[in-house]
């Protein structure tokens, strides 16, 4: 009984970080132990940290924001990248748990 509570209990995530694309969508990205998590409307989708290859830093923006760009290998093989715009303070503190 008390494995099975415990199976179901969310793990929890380290931090998180607000962004949003360059259409305005927001999107919530999550720092988890082994890996982090992106959440986009309702769709969430896990990435492990070794399959994260990149995370660049892409032009200053106004009201302290700046745009970045994360590359992934989703569970297929392929490589992804999501474009999105974060809070410029925020960005070396994600480059740093993403340990990239």
């Amino acid at each position: 009984m008390a494995l099975s509570v415990m199976a179901s209990v969310a793990k929890k995530a380290l931090r998180e970080y607000a962004a949003s694309t360059v259409r305005g969508e927001r999107i919530t990205i999550s720092v988890f132990d082994d890996g982090i998590s992106l959440k986009q409307g309702a769709r969430e989708t896990p990435i492990k940290f070794n399959y994260i290859t990149s995370l660049s830093k892409g032009s200053d923006l106004p009201l302290s924001k700046t745009g970045a760009k994360l590359a992934y290998y989703d569970m297929m093989g392929s490589q992804e990248t999501i474009e999105f715009i974060i809070n410029s303070t925020a960005y070396p503190a994600l480059k740093a748990d993403l340990r990239k």
